[in-house]
């Protein structure tokens, strides 16, 4: 499975649908639910037939929390206990788990302003159980703006056409992002116009038309890449080759789906010579938190054990990202690393997997630490599981904010040189602005380069909390989002000297270049 293509749900008539209706995805092709495990099918149960069918989508936020449209949770008939989700199938109304809708919780703003706020974070009864076919959807970061013309995707069950026939499986298909101005225009021409605000993405064929999400598909997902950027929410018509489907942009709700689900979406120094050890100013946390870091282990040529050495993160069943440095040295051989997937100890439980060779990017070792980021491929594949997952990929050219709230998980040293911990840490630290963070790093003798390339990031003037020895090549995450690669350092939480790790959305592109 390609690293950056996972990809459901609203719609159209000139609005999104009051009484949902089972259907296909418009010019869409057949797919499975292991390409999309974080859609699960909205069912409900009619008031007159006492029938189960499914009417929108969602998508998995944690095991008790969907994201879907706030239009697929209201009605003159609407109930909760009339609601319910289908997890791990790729057919509508069969296979898979069933869960049961406790409450929804629709966007404040809802109703006020057309379609504006088509968003609601909905409770299950029960909870899901991860598995291959049940995951975690990773979701934009707040504010982040979609550009024109970015290939996006929809999966789910919506209608084959306006009004047309029904599909028994799952569909995808790919569309482009429209702008925004373009698209509001185009939908002030109709009789009655349809308001498009700056929280809502437009995104079709345009003048062209035939590839869209229809009904039944509302609630459903906007894929980039692996991200879930849009729910799928209204349009006129489908498919049509003059007003675009629109989806609720996620990236202006972020922050209240966090709010809304207990703060769901934390999922989950080039130290030269890499150490066995523990994140500095860290609390103990678990894999089931962060199912995508894997810990890499080197072999000591001189002592014949293998030992936890850095960090690494799940790109697909076969490949991990990780920093170049942890792949390179006088003893270096692929055959004297391996990793350690879906355990919280450094060194044992999990499953191991060998290295069977490294994708160190062109650029390491022309400028510093710039291009300090690695591609690896593994001799097996992992398998997914409950605590062996895929990581979310930052989008190419997704800059990061400064004083953003990012966490570093790892088994480094609990200071420079200190003692080790045999199990998973996390700490939260901030981002630091780059050209202040590049300014103190030139006052070292000699002096150290920090390029538009890394992120530095830790408590600014105070430190205490940092990667560490140990912790390079694990990951740098902003909500459930990797962002970063821990990669050096001028010792461990120094208060005047931040962490850097390599900025993952400057390599995004090269990195999907690698797995494919």
């Amino acid at each position: 499975m390609a690293v950056l293509a996972l990809l459901t749900i609203a719609l159209f008539a000139g609005a999104a649908y009051s009484a949902p209706q089972a259907s296909r995805i418009v010019g869409g092709t057949e797919t499975s639910i292991d390409k999309f495990p974080s859609i699960v099918a909205v069912e409900f149960l009619g008031v007159w037939t006492g029938v189960w069918s499914q009417s929108c989508a969602a998508n998995i936020l944690t095991t008790r929390y969907v994201l879907s449209a706030a239009h697929c949770f209201e009605g003159v008939f609407y109930d909760p206990s009339y609601r319910r989700v289908r997890a791990g199938s790729s057919y509508r109304n069969t296979g898979g788990i069933l869960s049961y809708v406790e409450v929804e919780f629709n966007h404040p703003t809802y109703g006020l302003n057309g379609y504006d706020g088509d968003i609601s974070v909905i409770r299950l009864r029960t909870p899901l159980e991860y598995s291959p076919v049940v995951q975690q959807a990773a979701i934009v970061p707040q504010g982040f703006k979609i550009p024109d013309n970015l290939p996006v995707v929809h999966a789910g069950w919506g209608a084959i056409s306006q009004g047309g026939p029904l599909s028994p499986v799952l569909l995808e298909t790919t569309i482009f992002t429209i702008n925004n101005e373009l698209c509001a225009s185009r939908y002030l021409t109709l009789p009655r116009p349809l308001v498009v605000t700056e929280n809502m993405i437009c995104a079709g064929i345009p003048d062209v038309g035939g590839k869209d999400a229809c009904q039944g598909d509302s609630g459903g997902p906007l894929y980039y890449t692996n991200i879930l950027v849009g729910v799928v929410s209204w349009g006129h018509g489908c498919a049509n080759e003059t007003f675009p489907g629109v989806s609720t942009a996620v990236s202006s709700y972020t922050d209240w789906i966090a709010a809304s689900a207990l703060c769901i979406l934390f999922p989950g120094a080039a130290f030269s010579a890499p150490q066995s050890s523990r994140i500095v100013g860290g609390t103990e946390t678990s894999i089931d938190k962060f199912p995508s870091i894997v810990a890499v282990e080197n072999y000591g040529v001189l002592t014949g054990v293998w030992s936890q050495s850095c960090a690494a993160n799940i790109l697909t069943t076969r490949y991990v990202l990780s920093a170049a440095h942890c792949f390179r040295g006088v003893f270096y051989s692929p055959n004297y690393r391996r990793i350690r997937a879906g355990s919280s100890y450094r060194n044992n439980g999990g499953v191991v997997v060998y290295v069977e060779v490294e994708f160190n990017h062109p650029s390491y070792g022309l400028n510093g630490a710039d291009g300090d980021i690695s591609v690896i491929r593994l001799s097996t594949p992992l398998e997914y599981s409950p605590v062996v997952q895929q990581a979310a990929i930052v989008p190419q050219g997704f800059k990061i904010p400064d004083n953003l709230p990012v966490v570093h998980a790892g088994w480094g040293r609990i200071e420079s040189g200190g003692a080790v911990s045999p199990v998973l840490l996390e700490t939260t630290i901030f981002t630091i602005n780059n050209e202040l963070c590049a300014a103190r790093y030139q006052t070292l003798d000699p002096p150290s380069l920090v390029t538009e390339n890394m992120i530095c990031a830790g408590i600014l003037d105070v430190g205490g909390k940092d990667a560490c020895q140990g912790d390079s090549g694990g990951p740098l995450y902003y909500t459930n989002i990797l962002v970063g690669v821990v990669s050096w350092g001028h010792g461990c939480a120094n208060e005047t000297f931040p962490g850097v790790s390599t900025a993952v959305s400057s390599y995004t592109d090269w990195i999907a270049a690698s797995v494919s």
